[in-house]
């Protein structure tokens, strides 16, 4: 009920004792699931990771490599690259990677990777995990988001024709999931475009 009212240090104190008092009992994963997302939700992060860590730990143990297992090390990649630690964060990606492989669990996780390396400025090896991204899934959400992403990389290069003919793919080959942001994006190179064009 805490966290549901958004009292998230209050559902962390709670969470918190149900693993303290109950290490043993099946719900602890669950408890320490949502006292991660509580900390997240207060902005602590390095308590956060550690809740997931702690229960990746217990899942490991139980050789328990279910769907929660992909969830837990894809939000440790996430939260790694929060925490602005690229190479961590890049290690929990790829296993996910390995260990659940062909599922969406790896998409998601291949598209955060995409994201990890757009935030280094290494937008060669963001196109490429973005395009594989499409490769293995290519309908849906994800991979619009993925082409959307090859448009940033080229934009952040200030290749803006480049940008505009990915962004161009976004509108005519996905549902309309991302079709704001690369409309918007289009306009403003078209934008972009013609001024220089003026001006040379």
């Amino acid at each position: 009920a805490a966290f549901v009212a958004g009292r998230f240090d209050l559902a962390a104190v709670q969470y918190d004792s149900v693993v303290r008092r109950y290490p043993e009992h099946p719900q602890v994963n669950q408890a320490l699931t949502q006292l991660a997302s509580a900390y997240q939700g207060l902005g602590q992060l390095d308590q956060a990771l550690e809740a997931l860590q702690q229960l990746v730990k217990r899942l490991e143990a139980a050789n328990d490599k279910s769907d929660l297992h992909a969830y837990t090390l894809l939000q440790i990649g996430k939260l790694q690259k929060d925490r602005m630690d690229f190479g961590a964060a890049l290690s929990a990606l790829q296993r996910v990677r390995a260990e659940h492989p062909k599922t969406d669990w790896s998409g998601e996780a291949l598209n955060t990777i995409a994201q990890v390396h757009q935030g280094q400025k290494r937008y060669d090896e963001a196109r490429a995990a973005f395009s594989q991204l499409i490769k293995e899934l290519p309908g849906g959400f994800l991979a619009a988001e993925a082409q959307a992403g090859i448009g940033e990389c080229f934009e952040a290069e200030g290749q803006a024709k480049k940008a505009l003919a990915a962004y161009q793919v976004v509108l005519d080959k996905y549902p309309s999931a991302v079709w704001e942001t690369a409309k918007a994006r289009i306009d403003s190179l078209k934008k972009e475009i013609a001024g220089k064009h003026k001006k040379g």
